[in-house]
């Protein structure tokens, strides 16, 4: 059985119904693969670090 955890300011939220776990898994996979890898993450935190310091 798949569960969604949504935490909130105050209080979480179990989430275990069937289409709803399933709501956010594809929105969890679609962020996923438009996420880049972690060198081109790592390049991109350095980049920004060196913005915000200078």
């Amino acid at each position: 059985m798949a569960i969604v955890y949504i935490e909130m300011r105050r209080r979480g939220l179990y989430l275990d119904d069937v289409d709803a776990v399933s709501s956010y898994k594809l929105s969890f996979d679609y962020l996923r693969s438009q996420a880049v890898d972690s060198t081109a993450s790592l390049r991109l935190l350095g980049t920004v670090r060196q913005e915000f310091s200078s």
